[in-house]
């Protein structure tokens, strides 16, 4: 997997490692010391023989030369490894891994071993920080690989809470409920459940998880997926397409709104590739009216449509902000605040008043009530 930072490769290590380890303990840093080794070093290391006080002192080498060559002879050991067939997950390692020569001997091999017989699997993420990845054709013809190009939808805090308690609490415990689970519905499978399963192949998965989150009383707080339509990986490619697209800023400069038209239209020369915008149109589900039609000048998308599918408020905020409606609102914040700060100053005057009234009325009072008591004890009777 080839990708920029924060693009989620790691995170799919993860998942691919509970799924099929139990743990995500065991990904392998490419960037560990056991990686940094000199040859030399390596050897006497193997052969349990002495190290010279000039090897003890720098024993490792920071070149990308020797990191990937020790990379490789790492994955070649765990492929002839005579074991249970689990993938091995590697991070970060030097894009260079499966660019250079040290690459091409072990894959020639490794491929020329198995000839399609089952055999362990190697799941590298690898972060392309030059932009200008390519694979050499003799390495291409024996390993795949794939851009992870977008962003993942950001967790939600209680969903970041789940995630954080599965994978300190219940990984392994999961991988083997599951696992067990699966494995004794596979034995008694009914026609009821053959036809769920023929609907849906995540139904036993879905079932069996079920079962387990209600058991921990977490079955509500992620009631929604399973309510949810099934894993649709077009939808989802089109979705993460257009999420990285509106993250473009130079894209949202070239978007253009009309005051009052609840549509935005982003031209052509936004969407990558010769047939960019058929490609972005056909990305939209037809159900959610996001784009009614394709016209070669570019795309009119529905602004509110487009930002509940991607779920965000990219649209709505740039359509605010470039008709004066953001500015309006500001306006109309600051005079209403300026109006309540106003009645409170005219309460607080009026308010004043009352007491200065009351207090004078009072004031009267004392007077008067003071006249009247001197002319009764004027008289002697």
């Amino acid at each position: 997997m080839i990708g920029q930072g924060g693009t989620g490769k790691t995170t799919l290590l993860k998942i691919v490692s509970c799924l099929t380890i139990g743990s995500k303990e065991h990904i392998v840093n490419a960037q560990d010391d056991m990686f940094k080794f000199k040859a030399g070093v390596k050897e006497k290391l193997a052969n349990n023989q002495k190290l010279t006080e000039a090897e003890k002192k720098d024993p490792f080498s920071e070149t990308t030369l020797v990191m990937n060559k020790n990379t490789w002879e790492f994955i070649q050991r765990y492929m002839l490894t005579k074991s249970s067939i689990t993938p091995i997950c590697i991070d970060d390692p030097n894009i260079g891994l499966i660019q250079s020569k040290s690459a091409e001997n072990p894959l020639k091999y490794l491929s020329n071993t198995y000839k399609g017989a089952p055999h362990p699997v190697v799941l590298i993420a690898m972060n392309d920080r030059n932009h200008n990845f390519s694979i050499p054709h003799q390495i291409g013809r024996r390993a795949y690989a794939f851009g992870q190009e977008n962003q993942f939808r950001q967790f939600s805090k209680s969903e970041a809470n789940q995630l954080t308690h599965f994978e300190n609490n219940l990984s392994n415990q999961v991988f083997l409920y599951l696992t067990y689970w699966i494995d004794a519905w596979l034995d008694n499978v009914s026609d009821e459940d053959y036809e769920n399963l023929s609907k849906d192949f995540l139904y036993p998965v879905k079932q069996a998880f079920k079962g387990l989150l209600s058991e921990h009383a977490l079955y509500d707080g992620m009631k929604r997926y399973f309510e949810s339509d099934n894993y649709d990986i077009k939808n989802d490619n089109g979705r993460r397409n257009w999420l990285a697209l509106l993250s473009d800023k130079n894209v949202l400069e070239k978007i253009s709104f009309n005051k009052g038209d609840e549509t935005a239209f982003i031209p052509k020369d936004c969407f990558p590739g010769r047939d960019g915008v058929s490609r972005y149109f056909d990305y939209l589900p037809a159900k959610l009216e996001i784009c009614p039609t394709q016209v070669d000048a570019g795309l009119s998308i529905v602004i509110d449509n487009m930002d509940r599918w991607l779920g965000n408020s990219v649209l709505r905020e740039k359509y605010r902000a470039d008709t004066g409606l953001a500015h309006d609102e500001h306006e109309i914040k600051i005079a209403k605040i300026q109006a309540i700060e106003q009645g409170k100053a005219m309460a607080e005057t009026q308010f004043k008043l009352q007491q200065e009234v009351k207090k004078q009325e009072e004031k009267r009072m004392r007077k008067k009530l003071g006249y009247k008591l001197k002319n009764l004890f004027r008289h002697d009777d």
